[in-house]
């Protein structure tokens, strides 16, 4: 039980109460204290450093910073994996996310949890592992499907049928439908048929269709396509070979082949081997001959094309080489007499003549009869077995004369017959016996298959000399489909071209000559419009729809679908069928895109592309889908029409910028980039100006300010070329915010007067957003009464605003004017405006503008006591930040997130934040708000009561380049430290120079704070004997607006004075004006004066000393460990007052 004991502590990241530690081990035992205090001393004794044992008062844990637990790993990572904006259908996960969630199951070592425990003590402890192991394996399970579902949606089918039967596995209780029905569906696009079949009849026979659920509908129109491939489609045994030169390969599927062909053999009769070109056919015959080479009399035909309209050429080739004189001796001169007009050298046999009285009227009938007399002296008192190799190619006299043989059943009493044959190249003779299979004696099929990754990765071994890493073998596969000489002219080209020690550096898989030849001519044997159908697809890309094709094409329907037929029967193309869902069709090997690419002109591609992007932007135009918007940008560009393509890029960019995240506005602009670099002088002054001002925004939006550095700079470049006013204007404006946001306000004036003596009323947006950046400067630089003027007076160009983009820069313009507000403390004001663009944002899906009015919202309701709404603000403003990389948005939301937490009176929470937010800050050499989070922490040690450490903190925050605001804050939290260490002198004279600064700058609350603040200290310090009056005369200044904490001073003193002269009433009716906010500190203050008052009334209750101690018990519980033993705060702190 000790071991259960550290284990139970282990998976609690926060210190348990011993009560919460004995209710779960000894719930009805008698001396529980004393078995608790007994199994900790020996838990103490047994680890390696006592001190990783927490033991404070009533209060137990471990040290989790000096040991590792990977149940808190897997759940910090489940959590971090799966938030609800990851979960995203029908898309990959991205690929960190995706490695954290593999990180994350392949921490599970054991099957449970704790799984080496064995039977436990009691029956509560039992229910306590098993709740958890079901919780975890829970999560466990959640991580897979939602892995599962992400190999799916990246097409890799075979690795997701692994996972899947994985999770059913560990479905105990049969609580996830959703994976037997995806592993339905992933056999059904494995081409699995037969036993997707079989598994859901199964599945839904053991556990009903209602078991299903939502996915009952789903599972059923599944079997139903499954019935009617069944019905449609005869299942063939798949098998994979490997041909080599010189060299054996034993490879599993190979050796399962040849033991289905041994058993046909034995049961005689017709066995077609069918496979495309570079299967292995050839080498398969070989190796079946050779293993049986003793058991049977064997004759080995090959076909070639060159020889396919000479009849017999490849049977009398075979008896030539193959038969001895004594085998023809053995033949009756009858039938030998027949076959000297084909082999006249038999006449040394039997001294006849073409023209002797032996040969009949019916020559090819005799000539059969002939050749099966031969073939039965052949075989005598044993069995003949005949190889017909690329039968394909075969005659039709030798496919008839073998018919004709099998017909008076040889094969089926003295032999068999193995065609080797690739179905793709007609032969109607061959066709025709296929077809008629069932009409001669046991004909059957096996059809090689694709190899595996398995089979791929001997193959490497065999030619590398090493073995290769799963993700060549992945993308040989792709290449090369599956195709075994394909295979192994990639790996030798692969030596060739990049050797055979790294295989990081292969950026191109290089496509053989060989295999380009095979394709290429494969390609040409199609009929022209399947070939049109392939060589659009690969404009198309994959995949590709019925829908793409026949836009891209001038065919009618049912051409087209004769076509895809044609493609899919001839193994060009696979399709991906599944419920609900356009079918979707690939490539079946990598390379034939490319090669058919190859072969493709280029007026042919660009007409197939401007068809494309024309149909795209009409599709466009109806739906607004913006995942249309690469596609036709792409297709434009590729089709020659720059300008077109430039304009989509562009739109694309601003598009997803403002919207969603799923295409990089990045890549977009890039896109974009490239076409203007080349094509500047093709592009319009508007267009230029689209691309850099509109990439120099968003550049600065997610703080890459080298990239909005660049881009402005060629604006102005651009407009003193073309002497445009807009564009030099716009790139002077967008050069003077860099440098204001790089602490350079007279440099970002210049620019910003520049700019204003280029841009005219006309360009309202400019105008707009030139303006803002004035005013927004003389906010930074404590000019906050002028900036605010500013901004106001802009109202009239707000009204005027018509377009979309203008309408985004009015907002961008309210919400500076907003922050302006609450700077000046005019909460009210700020609130109402932020109220009207949160109506405004409803109407368009613009993310940045939402994530500022997050953090604004967040600042208001912060400032004004609203916690819970504050912390919700700015965790949306976090989380649209980190979509799009806006590091210094996302810092900025989580400064004051981490004061929202120090407020709520969750320290430790509030300490990860800050130390995530310098980490964050450092990372990207940001100091801009370093000043800001070290007066946060400042303050966390203020109120546990540490001054030394908030000295130092505010001390250390005068460093950092701040504005006059902060830096007043920071000198009013150095002043309030040490007027409590009995520097009230120098204390004074701080409060005095905040108090006087802030009325200058008009910083209100400011003023109103260091003023209230400064009367409590000297209050409590015993300067002053009352302060009530003066206090309410602050109260009264109506210029003030109601911030956090605001009237708290004045209650609690009021509180003090009414205990003090016995006036209980009064005093509680004080002590509930600080219930009014979500204050843990001030919640606190009036549990004390609410026991204090109690006690003057002579009343001490147990339960509200309890209370007291309570919170600092809590306090104890949310500090580290070193801060733990410096704390000797016994009363709530003073200073959480104002």
């Amino acid at each position: 039980m000790t071991r259960f004991l550290l284990y139970f502590l282990a998976v609690h990241k926060e210190v348990l109460g011993r009560d919460k530690i004995m209710e779960a081990f000894w719930p009805t035992y008698d001396n529980q204290r004393q078995k608790l205090r007994d199994m900790l001393s020996k838990l103490r004794t047994e680890l390696p450093d006592p001190d990783l044992l927490i033991i404070d008062r009533d209060m137990v844990g471990l040290d989790h910073e000096r040991c590792e637990v990977d149940v808190l790993e897997f759940e910090d990572l489940y959590h971090q994996t799966t938030l609800p904006f990851l979960s995203v259908e029908n898309r990959p996960l991205p690929e960190p996310i995706y490695q954290r969630m593999i990180q994350a199951v392949d921490l599970w070592q054991p099957p449970t949890f704790i799984a080496s425990m064995g039977l436990l003590e009691n029956d509560d402890v039992e229910n306590w592992t098993h709740l958890t192991n079901r919780r975890l394996q829970g999560m466990r399970l959640d991580l897979m499907m939602r892995i599962s579902i992400h190999l799916i949606n990246s097409y890799d089918f075979d690795v997701a049928l692994k996972w899947l039967e994985q999770v059913i596995a560990l479905d105990l209780d049969y609580n996830l439908p959703q994976a037997v029905f995806l592993k339905v569906d992933v056999l059904f696009r494995l081409q699995r048929w037969r036993e997707a079949h079989e598994y859901a009849v199964q599945a839904i026979d053991e556990l009903g269709l209602d078991w299903f659920a939502g996915y009952a509908l789903q599972l059923k129109s599944l079997l139903d396509q499954l019935d009617s491939l069944k019905r449609r489609t005869p299942e063939i045994t798949p098998i994979s070979t490997v041909p080599l030169s010189g060299q054996h390969i034993a490879l599993d599927s190979q050796e399962g082949l040849i033991q289905q062909l041994n058993q046909l053999v034995l049961r005689g009769g017709i066995i077609c081997l069918q496979g495309e070109t570079g299967s292995g056919k050839t080498h398969i015959l070989e190796r079946a001959a050779s293993q049986d080479r003793k058991k049977y009399r064997w004759l080995s035909l090959t076909a070639n094309f060159f020889q396919k309209d000479q009849a017999f050429f490849s049977l009398l080739d075979c008896l030539r080489k193959q038969l001895k004189e004594e085998d023809w001796r053995s033949l009756e001169s009858i039938w030998g007499a027949q076959l000297i007009t084909l082999l006249p050298e038999l006449q040394q046999f039997w001294n006849l003549s073409p023209s002797g009285e032996f040969f009949q009227s019916e020559y090819q009938i005799s000539t059969f009869e002939a050749i099966y007399h031969l073939f039965l002296k052949l075989a005598g008192s044993g069995r003949v077995g005949i190889i017909l190799d690329d039968a394909h190619w075969s005659d039709p006299e030798t496919l008839n004369l073998l018919v004709y043989i099998a017909q008076r059943g040889f094969f089926k009493e003295h032999g068999f017959l193995i065609l080797s044959a690739n179905p793709e190249i007609e032969n109607p003779q061959l066709q025709r016996l296929v077809l008629h299979q069932h009409e001669i004696e046991p004909f059957s099929i096996l059809q090689v298959e694709p190899l595996n990754n398995v089979d791929i990765a001997q193959i490497g071994f065999s030619i590398f000399g090493k073995k290769i890493n799963e993700s060549l073998i992945q993308r040989i596969n792709k290449a090369c489909g599956g195709n075994t000489l394909f295979i192994i002219e990639t790996i030798r080209a692969i030596i060739a071209l990049y050797g055979v020690h790294d295989e990081n550096q292969i950026k191109r898989m290089p496509i053989p000559g060989t295999t380009h030849a095979i394709l290429r001519n494969r390609f040409f044997a199609l009929p022209e419009k399947s070939r049109l159908v392939m060589e659009c697809a690969t404009v198309i890309g994959e995949p590709f729809t019925y829908q793409n094709i026949l836009s891209a094409l001038e065919i009618d329907e049912l051409s087209l679908v004769v076509a895809l037929e044609e493609l899919q029967q001839k193994e060009f193309i696979v399709v991906d069928s599944s419920p609900f869902v356009s079918d979707k069709y690939f490539f079946k090997l990598g390379f034939l895109s490319e090669t058919i690419s190859f072969e493709t002109s280029l007026p042919r591609k660009q007409l197939f592309h401007l068809r494309l992007a024309k149909e795209f932007e009409k599709e466009y135009k109806k739906t607004n889908d913006s995942a249309l918007l690469p596609k036709i940008a792409l297709h434009f560009s590729e089709a020659g029409e720059t300008t077109l393509a430039f304009d989509y890029w562009i739109q694309l960019a601003q598009h997803q910028y403002i919207q969603e995240h799923e295409y990089s506005t990045q890549d977009a602009y890039q896109n974009a980039s490239l076409i203007a670099n080349s094509h500047k002088d093709q592009l319009s002054t508007k267009q230029l100006c689209a691309l850099y001002i509109g990439w120099g925004e968003q550049a600065i939006f997610q703080r890459e300010l080298a990239i909005a550095d660049n881009c402005f700079k060629q604006a102005v470049i651009i407009g003193q070329k073309r002497n445009d006013a807009l564009i030099l204007g716009a790139g002077y404006s967008g050069l003077g915010a860099i440098s204001s946001l790089n602490g350079l306000p007279s440099q970002a004036q210049q620019y910003l007067d520049k700019a204003e003596n280029f841009l005219q009323n006309d360009d309202l947006g400019e105008q707009i957003r030139l303006q803002t950046r004035k005013a927004d400067l003389m906010i930074k630089n404590s000019m906050l009464r002028e900036g605010i003027k500013k901004l106001e007076s802009l109202n009239n160009y707000f009204q005027k605003a018509s377009t979309l983009s203008e309408r985004f820069i009015v907002i961008e313009a309210q919400l500076t004017l907003a922050m302006g507000y609450v700077v000046a403390g005019e909460f009210e004001a700020a609130e109402k405006l932020a109220r009207e663009i949160q109506e405004e944002l409803k109407a368009y899906r613009n993310l940045p503008l939402q994530a500022r009015l997050g953090l604004l919202m967040g600042r208001i309701a912060y400032l004004r006591g609203q916690y819970s709404h504050a912390a919700e603000q700015f965790g949306l403003s976090i989380q649209i930040a980190e979509l799009y990389s806006a590091w210094d948005l996302a810092l900025k939301s989580a400064t004051y997130a981490s004061q929202v937490s120090l407020n709520q009176g969750n320290i430790f929470h509030c300490l990860e934040q800050i130390k995530n937010s310098l980490h964050l800050s450092d990372l990207y050499h940001y100091l801009g708000l370093s000043g800001a989070l070290k007066n946060t922490q400042a303050r966390v040690y203020l109120f546990l009561g540490l001054f030394s450490e908030a000295r130092s903190c505010f001390e250390k925050g005068f460093t950092f380049k701040e504005g006059k605001y902060e830096t007043l804050t920071n000198l009013m939290g150095l002043a309030t430290v040490q007027f409590l260490s009995g520097e009230q002198e120098k204390g004074l004279q701080n409060f005095n120079e905040v108090i006087q600064t802030s009325q200058i700058y008009g910083y209100k609350m400011i003023t109103h704070m260091a003023k209230t603040r400064l009367l409590l200290l000297q209050y409590d310090a015993g300067v002053l004997d009352s302060i009530s009056d003066q206090l309410q005369m602050l109260e009264d200044d109506t210029t003030v607006q109601s911030y956090a904490g605001r009237g708290s001073a004045l209650a609690y003193v009021t509180a003090l004075e009414a205990i003090a002269a016995h006036q209980h009433a009064r005093a509680e009716k004080a002590i509930k004006k600080l219930l009014q906010e979500e204050s843990f500190w001030l919640t606190w203050h009036a549990h004390d004066l609410r026991r204090k008052n109690l006690l003057a009334q002579g009343i001490d209750r147990l339960e509200d000393r309890l209370a007291c101690e309570d919170y600092i018990q809590k306090i104890r519980q949310m500090v580290p460990k070193e801060m733990r033993k410096l704390i000797v705060i016994q009363s709530p702190p003073l200073v959480a007052l104002v």
